[in-house]
Protein backbone atom coordinates (compact mmCIF):
# COMPACT_ATOMS: atom_id res chain seq x y z
CA UNK A 1 0.00 0.00 0.00
CA UNK A 2 1.17 3.56 -0.44
CA UNK A 3 3.60 4.99 2.08
CA UNK A 4 2.68 8.01 4.19
CA UNK A 5 3.77 10.80 1.86
CA UNK A 6 2.21 9.14 -1.16
CA UNK A 7 -0.96 8.56 0.81
CA UNK A 8 -1.11 12.11 2.16
CA UNK A 9 -0.07 14.02 -0.94
CA UNK A 10 -2.11 11.89 -3.31
CA UNK A 11 -5.27 12.53 -1.33
CA UNK A 12 -5.02 16.07 -2.70
CA UNK A 13 -4.40 14.66 -6.17
CA UNK A 14 -7.41 12.36 -5.90
CA UNK A 15 -9.65 15.19 -6.94
CA UNK A 16 -7.49 15.63 -10.03
CA UNK A 17 -6.92 12.06 -11.13
CA UNK A 18 -9.05 9.64 -9.11
CA UNK A 19 -11.26 7.64 -11.45
CA UNK A 20 -12.44 10.52 -13.56
CA UNK A 21 -9.95 13.34 -13.66
CA UNK A 22 -8.76 12.30 -17.08
CA UNK A 23 -7.63 14.56 -19.88
CA UNK A 24 -7.03 13.98 -23.58
CA UNK A 25 -3.24 14.26 -24.14
CA UNK A 26 -2.27 17.52 -25.74
CA UNK A 27 -5.67 19.14 -25.24
CA UNK A 28 -5.94 22.22 -23.04
CA UNK A 29 -8.68 21.86 -20.42
CA UNK A 30 -11.43 24.46 -20.49
CA UNK A 31 -11.90 27.01 -17.75
CA UNK A 32 -13.86 25.64 -14.82
CA UNK A 33 -17.47 26.39 -13.86
CA UNK A 34 -18.48 29.62 -12.13
CA UNK A 35 -20.12 29.32 -8.71
CA UNK A 36 -23.56 30.84 -8.32
CA UNK A 37 -23.72 29.95 -4.61
CA UNK A 38 -22.28 29.74 -2.05
CA UNK A 39 -19.49 32.28 -2.47
CA UNK A 40 -15.90 31.74 -1.45
CA UNK A 41 -15.49 32.27 2.28
CA UNK A 42 -19.19 31.96 3.08
CA UNK A 43 -20.27 30.27 6.33
CA UNK A 44 -22.93 27.55 6.37
CA UNK A 45 -24.75 25.95 9.29
CA UNK A 46 -22.95 22.68 9.96
CA UNK A 47 -26.20 21.00 11.06
CA UNK A 48 -28.20 22.12 8.02
CA UNK A 49 -28.30 21.05 4.39
CA UNK A 50 -25.49 22.25 2.08
CA UNK A 51 -26.61 23.54 -1.32
CA UNK A 52 -24.18 24.17 -4.17
CA UNK A 53 -24.79 25.55 -7.64
CA UNK A 54 -22.62 26.60 -10.57
CA UNK A 55 -23.79 28.36 -13.70
CA UNK A 56 -24.61 25.81 -16.42
CA UNK A 57 -21.92 25.33 -19.04
CA UNK A 58 -22.78 24.76 -22.67
CA UNK A 59 -22.57 21.10 -23.79
CA UNK A 60 -21.79 19.88 -20.29
CA UNK A 61 -23.14 16.36 -19.72
CA UNK A 62 -22.37 16.21 -16.00
CA UNK A 63 -20.45 17.77 -13.14
CA UNK A 64 -17.91 16.21 -10.80
CA UNK A 65 -18.24 17.47 -7.22
CA UNK A 66 -15.54 16.80 -4.61
CA UNK A 67 -15.27 17.91 -0.98
CA UNK A 68 -12.07 18.11 1.09
CA UNK A 69 -11.50 18.66 4.82
CA UNK A 70 -7.97 18.83 6.24
CA UNK A 71 -6.54 17.60 2.91
CA UNK A 72 -8.74 14.49 2.91
CA UNK A 73 -11.29 13.79 0.20
CA UNK A 74 -14.33 13.09 2.36
CA UNK A 75 -16.98 12.92 -0.37
CA UNK A 76 -17.14 12.79 -4.15
CA UNK A 77 -20.25 12.15 -6.20
CA UNK A 78 -18.64 9.79 -8.72
CA UNK A 79 -16.56 7.90 -6.16
CA UNK A 80 -19.29 7.59 -3.54
CA UNK A 81 -22.47 7.62 -5.66
CA UNK A 82 -20.97 6.25 -8.87
CA UNK A 83 -22.42 9.03 -11.01
CA UNK A 84 -21.90 12.60 -12.09
CA UNK A 85 -24.46 15.21 -11.07
CA UNK A 86 -26.09 18.29 -12.51
CA UNK A 87 -24.82 21.83 -12.01
CA UNK A 88 -26.69 21.78 -8.68
CA UNK A 89 -25.65 19.56 -5.79
CA UNK A 90 -27.19 19.08 -2.36
CA UNK A 91 -25.87 17.37 0.77
CA UNK A 92 -28.99 16.90 2.84
CA UNK A 93 -29.15 16.47 6.60
CA UNK A 94 -29.13 12.84 7.68
CA UNK A 95 -27.57 11.68 4.39
CA UNK A 96 -24.50 9.39 4.20
CA UNK A 97 -22.56 12.34 2.76
CA UNK A 98 -23.48 14.71 5.60
CA UNK A 99 -22.18 12.23 8.18
CA UNK A 100 -18.66 12.54 6.74
CA UNK A 101 -18.26 16.24 7.54
CA UNK A 102 -17.16 17.99 10.73
CA UNK A 103 -17.33 21.69 11.63
CA UNK A 104 -14.51 23.69 10.04
CA UNK A 105 -13.17 24.68 6.64
CA UNK A 106 -14.47 22.76 3.63
CA UNK A 107 -12.92 22.93 0.16
CA UNK A 108 -15.44 22.44 -2.64
CA UNK A 109 -14.13 21.36 -6.06
CA UNK A 110 -16.23 21.15 -9.22
CA UNK A 111 -15.47 20.29 -12.84
CA UNK A 112 -17.75 20.09 -15.86
CA UNK A 113 -17.58 17.14 -18.29
CA UNK A 114 -17.63 18.52 -21.83
CA UNK A 115 -16.74 16.74 -25.08
CA UNK A 116 -15.33 13.69 -23.27
CA UNK A 117 -12.99 15.64 -21.03
CA UNK A 118 -13.10 17.57 -17.77
CA UNK A 119 -12.65 21.29 -17.43
CA UNK A 120 -10.27 22.80 -14.94
CA UNK A 121 -11.45 22.63 -11.35
CA UNK A 122 -13.05 25.60 -9.69
CA UNK A 123 -12.34 25.59 -5.96
CA UNK A 124 -13.90 27.56 -3.14
CA UNK A 125 -13.55 27.29 0.62
CA UNK A 126 -16.58 27.56 2.87
CA UNK A 127 -16.86 27.35 6.64
CA UNK A 128 -19.16 24.85 8.34
CA UNK A 129 -20.11 26.51 11.59
CA UNK A 130 -21.46 24.35 14.40
CA UNK A 131 -22.31 24.86 18.02
CA UNK A 132 -19.81 24.14 20.80
CA UNK A 133 -21.67 20.88 21.32
CA UNK A 134 -20.88 19.83 17.74
CA UNK A 135 -17.17 20.24 18.36
CA UNK A 136 -17.23 18.38 21.66
CA UNK A 137 -19.57 15.48 20.97
CA UNK A 138 -18.65 12.35 22.88
CA UNK A 139 -18.31 9.02 21.10
CA UNK A 140 -19.98 6.26 23.12
CA UNK A 141 -19.13 2.88 21.60
CA UNK A 142 -21.15 -0.10 22.76
CA UNK A 143 -18.23 -1.99 24.27
CA UNK A 144 -18.56 -4.26 27.27
CA UNK A 145 -16.45 -3.33 30.28
CA UNK A 146 -16.46 -6.75 32.00
CA UNK A 147 -14.29 -8.69 29.55
CA UNK A 148 -10.96 -10.30 30.51
CA UNK A 149 -7.82 -8.43 29.44
CA UNK A 150 -4.67 -10.28 28.38
CA UNK A 151 -2.22 -7.37 28.05
CA UNK A 152 -2.41 -3.71 28.96
CA UNK A 153 -0.61 -1.34 26.58
CA UNK A 154 0.70 1.97 27.98
CA UNK A 155 0.58 4.85 25.52
CA UNK A 156 2.41 8.17 25.73
CA UNK A 157 0.18 10.93 24.34
CA UNK A 158 1.67 14.21 23.12
CA UNK A 159 0.02 17.21 21.47
CA UNK A 160 1.07 20.53 19.93
CA UNK A 161 -1.20 23.58 20.09
CA UNK A 162 0.70 26.62 18.73
CA UNK A 163 -1.18 29.81 19.66
CA UNK A 164 -2.10 32.62 17.32
CA UNK A 165 0.36 35.47 18.06
CA UNK A 166 -2.49 37.98 17.66
CA UNK A 167 -4.92 36.04 19.86
CA UNK A 168 -3.20 33.43 22.04
CA UNK A 169 -6.42 31.71 23.11
CA UNK A 170 -6.79 30.45 19.54
CA UNK A 171 -4.70 28.13 17.36
CA UNK A 172 -2.28 29.79 14.96
CA UNK A 173 -4.17 29.60 11.63
CA UNK A 174 -1.00 30.01 9.55
CA UNK A 175 0.86 27.21 11.32
CA UNK A 176 -2.00 24.75 11.80
CA UNK A 177 -4.46 25.55 9.01
CA UNK A 178 -7.26 25.78 11.57
CA UNK A 179 -8.97 29.18 11.72
CA UNK A 180 -11.05 30.48 14.63
CA UNK A 181 -10.38 27.46 16.84
CA UNK A 182 -10.08 27.90 20.58
CA UNK A 183 -7.13 25.92 21.90
CA UNK A 184 -9.22 24.76 24.85
CA UNK A 185 -11.86 23.34 22.50
CA UNK A 186 -9.25 21.51 20.44
CA UNK A 187 -7.68 20.11 23.60
CA UNK A 188 -11.03 18.64 24.60
CA UNK A 189 -11.67 17.35 21.08
CA UNK A 190 -8.23 15.69 21.08
CA UNK A 191 -8.91 14.03 24.42
CA UNK A 192 -12.18 12.71 22.98
CA UNK A 193 -10.22 11.29 20.04
CA UNK A 194 -7.78 9.60 22.41
CA UNK A 195 -10.49 8.07 24.59
CA UNK A 196 -12.63 6.87 21.69
CA UNK A 197 -9.60 5.59 19.77
CA UNK A 198 -8.29 3.58 22.70
CA UNK A 199 -11.67 1.96 23.25
CA UNK A 200 -12.11 1.05 19.59
CA UNK A 201 -8.64 -0.39 18.98
CA UNK A 202 -8.77 -2.35 22.23
CA UNK A 203 -12.08 -3.88 21.18
CA UNK A 204 -10.59 -4.58 17.74
CA UNK A 205 -8.11 -7.06 19.27
CA UNK A 206 -10.94 -9.40 20.35
CA UNK A 207 -10.73 -12.29 17.87
CA UNK A 208 -14.17 -12.59 16.24
CA UNK A 209 -15.48 -10.25 18.91
CA UNK A 210 -18.44 -9.21 16.75
CA UNK A 211 -19.89 -12.73 17.14
CA UNK A 212 -18.08 -14.10 20.21
CA UNK A 213 -19.41 -11.82 22.91
CA UNK A 214 -17.02 -13.29 25.50
CA UNK A 215 -13.85 -12.93 23.42
CA UNK A 216 -11.16 -11.35 25.62
CA UNK A 217 -9.40 -8.08 24.89
CA UNK A 218 -5.88 -9.05 23.89
CA UNK A 219 -4.45 -5.51 23.92
CA UNK A 220 -6.03 -2.91 26.18
CA UNK A 221 -4.64 0.54 25.36
CA UNK A 222 -4.49 3.25 28.03
CA UNK A 223 -2.77 6.62 28.49
CA UNK A 224 0.36 6.32 30.63
CA UNK A 225 1.13 10.03 30.43
CA UNK A 226 0.04 13.05 28.40
CA UNK A 227 2.29 15.99 27.48
CA UNK A 228 1.02 19.16 25.80
CA UNK A 229 3.08 21.85 24.07
CA UNK A 230 1.98 25.33 23.11
CA UNK A 231 4.60 25.91 20.44
CA UNK A 232 4.86 24.95 16.74
CA UNK A 233 6.00 21.43 15.91
CA UNK A 234 9.75 21.48 15.25
CA UNK A 235 10.75 21.18 11.59
CA UNK A 236 12.48 17.95 10.66
CA UNK A 237 13.22 16.07 7.45
CA UNK A 238 12.69 18.45 4.49
CA UNK A 239 10.23 17.47 1.77
CA UNK A 240 9.44 19.23 -1.50
CA UNK A 241 7.68 22.58 -1.76
CA UNK A 242 9.08 23.97 1.51
CA UNK A 243 7.32 21.31 3.58
CA UNK A 244 8.78 19.30 6.44
CA UNK A 245 8.18 16.25 8.52
CA UNK A 246 8.07 17.06 12.22
CA UNK A 247 11.46 16.53 13.87
CA UNK A 248 10.58 13.29 15.62
CA UNK A 249 14.13 12.80 16.89
CA UNK A 250 14.06 16.17 18.67
CA UNK A 251 10.53 15.64 20.02
CA UNK A 252 11.29 12.22 21.49
CA UNK A 253 14.88 12.83 22.55
CA UNK A 254 13.80 15.89 24.56
CA UNK A 255 11.59 13.71 26.76
CA UNK A 256 14.06 10.79 26.94
CA UNK A 257 11.70 8.40 25.17
CA UNK A 258 13.83 5.37 26.02
CA UNK A 259 13.13 5.96 29.70
CA UNK A 260 9.43 5.60 28.90
CA UNK A 261 9.95 2.59 26.60
CA UNK A 262 12.58 0.61 28.50
CA UNK A 263 11.80 1.84 32.01
CA UNK A 264 8.01 2.00 32.03
CA UNK A 265 6.97 -0.31 29.21
CA UNK A 266 5.45 2.30 26.89
CA UNK A 267 4.69 0.60 23.57
CA UNK A 268 3.28 3.46 21.52
CA UNK A 269 3.61 7.23 21.22
CA UNK A 270 0.60 9.13 19.90
CA UNK A 271 1.51 12.63 18.73
CA UNK A 272 -1.42 14.90 17.90
CA UNK A 273 -0.73 17.86 15.67
CA UNK A 274 -1.71 19.19 12.28
CA UNK A 275 -1.18 18.65 8.57
CA UNK A 276 -0.82 22.13 7.11
CA UNK A 277 1.12 24.11 4.53
CA UNK A 278 4.50 23.56 6.20
CA UNK A 279 4.13 20.48 8.42
CA UNK A 280 3.30 17.13 6.78
CA UNK A 281 3.30 14.31 9.36
CA UNK A 282 4.15 10.65 8.92
CA UNK A 283 1.22 8.34 9.66
CA UNK A 284 3.39 5.95 11.67
CA UNK A 285 7.03 5.11 12.32
CA UNK A 286 8.71 2.28 14.18
CA UNK A 287 11.92 2.13 16.17
CA UNK A 288 13.20 -1.44 16.44
CA UNK A 289 16.38 -3.43 16.05
CA UNK A 290 14.91 -4.64 12.75
CA UNK A 291 14.46 -1.11 11.43
CA UNK A 292 11.59 1.22 10.64
CA UNK A 293 8.79 -1.21 9.75
CA UNK A 294 5.97 1.22 9.22
CA UNK A 295 3.93 3.32 6.83
CA UNK A 296 6.50 6.13 6.92
CA UNK A 297 7.99 7.55 3.76
CA UNK A 298 10.85 7.61 3.54
CA UNK A 299 11.74 5.08 6.24
CA UNK A 300 14.26 6.10 8.88
CA UNK A 301 17.04 4.20 7.15
CA UNK A 302 16.80 6.60 4.19
CA UNK A 303 16.95 9.91 6.09
CA UNK A 304 19.74 11.66 8.03
CA UNK A 305 20.32 10.36 11.55
CA UNK A 306 19.32 13.65 13.21
CA UNK A 307 15.71 13.11 12.08
CA UNK A 308 15.31 9.41 12.98
CA UNK A 309 13.42 8.00 15.95
CA UNK A 310 15.71 7.36 18.93
CA UNK A 311 16.63 3.66 19.17
CA UNK A 312 15.84 1.98 22.49
CA UNK A 313 16.39 -1.54 23.78
CA UNK A 314 12.73 -2.33 23.18
CA UNK A 315 10.71 -1.56 20.07
CA UNK A 316 8.00 1.08 19.94
CA UNK A 317 5.70 2.68 17.36
CA UNK A 318 5.05 6.39 16.91
CA UNK A 319 1.78 7.54 15.33
CA UNK A 320 1.38 11.17 14.28
CA UNK A 321 -2.35 11.95 14.16
CA UNK A 322 -4.02 15.17 13.08
CA UNK A 323 -6.44 16.50 15.66
CA UNK A 324 -9.95 17.34 14.50
CA UNK A 325 -12.68 19.59 15.91
CA UNK A 326 -15.09 16.67 15.53
CA UNK A 327 -13.29 14.91 18.38
CA UNK A 328 -14.35 11.33 18.95
CA UNK A 329 -16.48 11.31 15.82
CA UNK A 330 -13.39 12.07 13.74
CA UNK A 331 -11.30 9.04 14.70
CA UNK A 332 -11.60 7.28 11.33
CA UNK A 333 -8.29 8.55 10.01
CA UNK A 334 -6.41 7.58 13.18
CA UNK A 335 -7.69 4.00 12.95
CA UNK A 336 -6.82 4.06 9.25
CA UNK A 337 -3.20 4.81 10.19
CA UNK A 338 -3.14 1.79 12.54
CA UNK A 339 -4.48 -0.47 9.80
CA UNK A 340 -1.55 0.50 7.57
CA UNK A 341 0.85 -0.23 10.43
CA UNK A 342 -0.68 -3.69 10.84
CA UNK A 343 -0.25 -4.31 7.11
CA UNK A 344 3.44 -3.46 7.29
CA UNK A 345 4.19 -5.43 10.44
CA UNK A 346 2.47 -8.66 9.42
CA UNK A 347 3.94 -8.72 5.94
CA UNK A 348 7.44 -8.15 7.33
CA UNK A 349 6.93 -11.04 9.74
CA UNK A 350 5.94 -13.28 6.84
CA UNK A 351 9.56 -13.05 5.56
CA UNK A 352 8.93 -12.53 1.86
CA UNK A 353 11.02 -9.36 1.55
CA UNK A 354 10.14 -5.84 2.58
CA UNK A 355 8.54 -3.49 1.69
CA UNK A 356 5.72 -5.15 -0.28
CA UNK A 357 5.68 -4.79 -4.04
CA UNK A 358 3.86 -6.28 -7.01
CA UNK A 359 6.21 -9.26 -7.09
CA UNK A 360 6.83 -10.32 -3.49
CA UNK A 361 3.13 -10.20 -2.56
CA UNK A 362 2.26 -12.98 -5.03
CA UNK A 363 1.52 -16.05 -2.93
CA UNK A 364 1.76 -14.07 0.31
CA UNK A 365 -0.42 -15.41 3.12
CA UNK A 366 -1.24 -11.88 4.23
CA UNK A 367 -1.34 -9.79 1.06
CA UNK A 368 -2.54 -12.46 -1.35
CA UNK A 369 -4.96 -14.35 0.88
CA UNK A 370 -6.19 -12.65 4.05
CA UNK A 371 -5.86 -9.17 2.56
CA UNK A 372 -5.39 -7.99 -1.02
CA UNK A 373 -2.62 -5.91 -2.54
CA UNK A 374 -3.23 -3.21 -5.10
CA UNK A 375 -5.12 -4.30 -8.21
CA UNK A 376 -4.98 -8.05 -7.57
CA UNK A 377 -8.64 -8.03 -6.58
CA UNK A 378 -9.41 -7.36 -10.26
CA UNK A 379 -7.83 -10.63 -11.42
CA UNK A 380 -10.26 -13.01 -13.20
CA UNK A 381 -11.96 -15.39 -10.77
CA UNK A 382 -10.78 -13.52 -7.70
CA UNK A 383 -12.87 -14.10 -4.55
CA UNK A 384 -12.20 -11.76 -1.68
CA UNK A 385 -11.25 -12.47 1.89
CA UNK A 386 -11.05 -9.28 3.99
CA UNK A 387 -10.07 -6.49 1.60
CA UNK A 388 -7.52 -3.93 2.77
CA UNK A 389 -7.33 -0.56 4.50
CA UNK A 390 -8.45 1.32 1.42
CA UNK A 391 -11.05 -1.09 0.01
CA UNK A 392 -13.52 -3.46 1.71
CA UNK A 393 -13.98 -6.93 0.20
CA UNK A 394 -17.10 -5.97 -1.77
CA UNK A 395 -15.46 -3.34 -3.98
CA UNK A 396 -12.14 -2.46 -5.59
CA UNK A 397 -12.90 1.25 -5.26
CA UNK A 398 -10.97 3.08 -2.56
CA UNK A 399 -12.63 4.51 0.55
CA UNK A 400 -16.01 2.97 -0.37
CA UNK A 401 -16.83 1.64 3.10
CA UNK A 402 -20.52 2.36 2.53
CA UNK A 403 -20.87 0.38 -0.71
CA UNK A 404 -24.05 -1.70 -0.84
CA UNK A 405 -22.73 -3.76 -3.77
CA UNK A 406 -22.73 -7.51 -3.09
CA UNK A 407 -19.67 -9.73 -3.52
CA UNK A 408 -18.39 -13.04 -2.13
CA UNK A 409 -15.93 -13.05 0.77
CA UNK A 410 -14.78 -15.57 3.37
CA UNK A 411 -13.29 -13.10 5.85
CA UNK A 412 -15.35 -14.18 8.85
CA UNK A 413 -14.18 -17.80 8.50
CA UNK A 414 -10.75 -17.11 7.02
CA UNK A 415 -8.27 -19.99 6.89
CA UNK A 416 -5.30 -20.50 4.56
CA UNK A 417 -7.06 -23.71 3.49
CA UNK A 418 -9.92 -22.37 1.40
CA UNK A 419 -11.89 -25.59 1.84
CA UNK A 420 -12.13 -24.84 5.56
CA UNK A 421 -13.88 -21.52 4.93
CA UNK A 422 -17.38 -20.45 3.98
CA UNK A 423 -17.93 -17.77 1.36
CA UNK A 424 -20.88 -15.46 1.84
CA UNK A 425 -22.41 -13.00 -0.56
CA UNK A 426 -22.45 -9.76 1.41
CA UNK A 427 -22.20 -5.99 1.33
CA UNK A 428 -21.27 -3.25 3.79
CA UNK A 429 -23.91 -4.31 6.30
CA UNK A 430 -21.34 -6.88 7.50
CA UNK A 431 -19.40 -4.10 9.21
CA UNK A 432 -22.05 -1.42 9.67
CA UNK A 433 -21.38 0.60 6.49
CA UNK A 434 -18.81 2.97 8.03
CA UNK A 435 -15.05 3.34 7.88
CA UNK A 436 -14.47 2.63 11.58
CA UNK A 437 -16.93 -0.26 11.45
CA UNK A 438 -14.96 -1.83 8.61
CA UNK A 439 -11.60 -1.28 10.31
CA UNK A 440 -12.74 -2.98 13.51
CA UNK A 441 -14.35 -5.85 11.60
CA UNK A 442 -11.14 -6.37 9.59
CA UNK A 443 -9.00 -6.38 12.74
CA UNK A 444 -11.35 -8.68 14.67
CA UNK A 445 -11.01 -11.19 11.83
CA UNK A 446 -7.19 -11.07 11.87
CA UNK A 447 -5.87 -14.23 13.58
CA UNK A 448 -5.76 -13.29 17.24
CA UNK A 449 -5.67 -14.82 20.69
CA UNK A 450 -6.73 -18.50 20.66
CA UNK A 451 -7.53 -18.31 16.94
CA UNK A 452 -7.32 -22.10 16.52
CA UNK A 453 -6.22 -21.87 12.88
CA UNK A 454 -4.03 -24.81 11.82
CA UNK A 455 -2.63 -25.16 8.30
CA UNK A 456 -0.34 -27.99 7.13
CA UNK A 457 0.02 -29.05 10.76
CA UNK A 458 1.20 -25.62 11.91
CA UNK A 459 -0.62 -23.36 14.37
CA UNK A 460 -1.19 -19.80 13.25
CA UNK A 461 0.40 -17.26 15.55
CA UNK A 462 -1.50 -14.45 17.24
CA UNK A 463 -0.81 -11.51 14.94
CA UNK A 464 -1.50 -9.00 17.70
CA UNK A 465 1.69 -10.15 19.43
CA UNK A 466 3.60 -8.44 16.59
CA UNK A 467 1.80 -5.18 17.33
CA UNK A 468 2.46 -5.53 21.06
CA UNK A 469 6.19 -6.35 21.05
CA UNK A 470 7.67 -6.37 17.55
CA UNK A 471 11.24 -7.19 18.58
CA UNK A 472 10.13 -10.21 20.59
CA UNK A 473 7.77 -11.42 17.86
CA UNK A 474 10.51 -11.44 15.23
CA UNK A 475 13.08 -12.81 17.69
CA UNK A 476 10.79 -15.81 18.16
CA UNK A 477 10.79 -16.57 14.46
CA UNK A 478 10.11 -14.64 11.29
CA UNK A 479 6.98 -16.56 10.39
CA UNK A 480 3.23 -16.29 10.89
CA UNK A 481 3.16 -19.85 12.24
CA UNK A 482 4.43 -21.25 15.51
CA UNK A 483 7.59 -23.38 15.15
Amino acid sequence: MPHSTIHRLHQTLLVICFFTFLFTPGVQAATGPVFDYPVNGQSLDYNGAYLFRVLPMENATGYLWGFFQNDILVWENLRDQEQLSTHEYEISTGSPAHANFVPGDLEVWVRAFIDEQYTDATVITIHLVGTPEDDLRVYLPLIRKDLPIINRVPVLVMAYYPPDPANPLFLDPVETGWSGRLISNMQQATQDMVSAGQELISDATRYHGYKDLNAPIYLDYYTYNKIEYFVPMPRGYPLANNQYRPNYNQILSDINICNYVDGYGVKEVWIYGYHASVIVPDESKMSSKYGDISNAWPHDEAIPAQYRLPRCTNSYVMYNFTYQPGGAYAIGNTIHNRMHQLENVIFYAENRGYPPNNSNVIGSLFWDDFSVYGSRASLPGYRASCGNTHSPPNTTMEYMYTSTAFADNNCESWNPNDSQTVYVNANCTQWGCSDTGFYKWFMQNAPGYNNGIVFNGKQMRNWWEAMFDFNQFIDSGRSLYLP
